[in-house]
């Protein structure tokens, strides 16, 4: 994941208002195309958390769809999240989007680093802000994550807990995570590698020293091969080999009967 410790560039698709954008659904506080108070170009429409965090979420993700995370209110983003089947928890994680409480409106803001295991850097935008990007340090305090910061008005703020980012799930694995992860996968590719092989090799035509053979087993059914060919080059499994012996059993037996 990039860091994100400075505002949006001007233009950036992920909090552009415009239908062409990827966050139009909490435009912010000031009219798109008004002139800009805030000495951010591009960012006057980005004056809430909830508006700039949507946009963040997004562009760690790199798609766009701004009811992924909520379009509510900051507190109802949680739930909202959980009912989208995006994982939550109250550890936080890089690129999550933690989401806080106060009784009425709430407020998010997105993990954009984890010092330790007690302090986290986020970046977040604020109702009606003259200054509608910062980054502020939080660190654990209770388990509320409100102590700490550059800033004294989330002091009755509790928090509901992390929405975990998508994209960031393997930078956010401890060893004995990404080794199962791995395992796992290489469980999961391995026989699909080994089919194809397998059916790549199947397609082979048999070597020159082997087509009589071949051609004789054929005539005399011992070995017939399958109807989308003989798969010269496969692999032979113990019970096709005991089907090749039973025929071999029943061609010798029916050799005998003839000639008696």
């Amino acid at each position: 994941m990039k860091v994100r410790l400075n505002p949006p560039e001007y233009g950036n698709k992920y909090y552009n208002r415009k239908p062409s954008g990827y966050n139009p659904c909490i435009p912010g506080n000031y009219p798109y195309g008004a002139a800009d108070p805030t000495g951010y170009p591009g960012m006057n429409v980005l004056g809430n958390c909830t508006g700039y965090g949507t946009g963040r979420f997004n562009e760690i993700i790199g798609k766009g769809n701004c009811n992924y995370l909520g379009k509510g209110d900051a507190h109802s983003y949680y739930d909202y999240a959980i009912k989208q089947g995006l994982k939550v928890g109250i550890e936080p994680k890089l690129g999550a989007c933690a989401v806080w409480e106060d009784g009425k409106y709430g407020h998010i803001a997105i993990v954009e680093q984890i010092v330790d295991k007690d302090t986290i850097i986020v970046s977040e935008s604020g109702w009606y802000s003259k200054v509608p990007f910062w980054i502020a340090k939080h660190t654990r305090g209770k388990g509320d994550w409100v102590e700490g910061q550059d800033y004294s008005w989330m002091k009755k703020y509790k928090l509901k807990g992390f929405i975990y980012n998508p994209a960031t799930e393997v930078e956010n694995m401890t060893v004995e995570e990404l080794e199962k992860f791995v395992e796992k996968k290489i469980w999961e590719t391995v026989p699909n590698v080994i089919e194809q092989m397998k059916a790549t090799t199947a397609k082979l035509p048999p070597d020159d020293w082997a087509k009589d053979a071949i051609n004789m087993n054929i005539a005399d059914g011992t070995m017939v091969g399958y109807e989308d060919g003989f798969h010269a080059q496969s692999e032979i499994r113990r019970e096709e080999v005991s089907q090749v012996a039973a025929n071999i059993k029943a061609w010798v037996k029916e050799y005998i009967r003839i000639k008696d």
